[in-house]
């Protein structure tokens, strides 16, 4: 689970996906995803990894997208994008040494 915070410190949104997903087996089954709720709990986004093929596969660039809440604002945008790239590199960045 990944907790999005405003600059006050107060949560907005809580970003989360299954562990075992149909992409885990076979990246071109499915996309990754992850839902974005509101601190009420109502799922007001997503987001997640997209296989888009060889390329992916033989050049290692990844595609992402995102479903911004409709209220977010660019700020909020711009925390949720941060939220992404943190997903990227805890779910699928190779850890070196």
């Amino acid at each position: 689970d990944n907790r999005v915070y405003d600059v006050d410190g107060n949560q907005l949104y809580l970003v989360s996906g299954p562990i075992c997903q149909k992409a885990c087996l076979c990246p071109c089954l499915d996309d990754f995803k992850f839902t974005v709720q509101d601190m009420s709990g109502n799922v007001v986004g997503s987001m997640g990894k997209a296989f888009r093929g060889c390329a992916e596969l033989c050049v290692g660039c990844n595609n992402f997208w995102v479903d911004f809440p409709s209220t977010a604002t660019p700020q909020e945008k711009a925390l949720l994008i941060g939220s992404l790239f943190c997903l990227d590199f805890e779910y699928f960045e190779i850890k070196k040494n």
